[in-house]
């Protein structure tokens, strides 16, 4: 069968969702050795390739989260805000950055849209 070669009798399938666990779970090194095995099997597995090359950069990317969170619970939602841009960018898949930035996005427009209905309410 496709895949079934090395990595202790599991599957190029396997170990890439092995390592996607590991990395959610924010494990870079199981992570990076489950992909790479996958890689062993099929030299030219995409997931694989994206998945090591994802798993060196979930530290850093932990840290743009970290810090972004700490933004949000401070109130200082413009720098949350760029926390999550600046995670996003260095890892476009990372879906917790994504979500954290269109939540913050998304008040930040809700408290722009309530100020100026608060400022037309006042010119009456």
């Amino acid at each position: 069968a496709r895949g079934q070669v090395g990595g202790g009798g599991r599957g190029e399938e396997g170990l890439v969702s092995e390592g996607q666990a590991a990395l959610a779970g924010g494990d870079a090194e199981a992570s990076e050795r489950a992909f790479e095995q996958a890689l062993m099997i099929r030299p030219g597995a995409e997931e694989a390739r994206i998945g090591v090359a994802r798993a060196a950069t979930i530290e850093r990317v932990d840290g743009h989260l970290r810090a972004g969170a700490a933004h949000e619970r401070t109130d200082r939602l413009a720098l949350a805000l760029v926390e999550y841009s600046e995670a996003m960018s260095i890892d476009p898949r990372a879906t917790e950055a994504a979500a954290a930035h269109a939540r913050v996005l998304a008040e930040l427009s809700a408290r722009e849209f309530r100020g100026a209905m608060g400022r037309g309410l006042a010119a009456y």
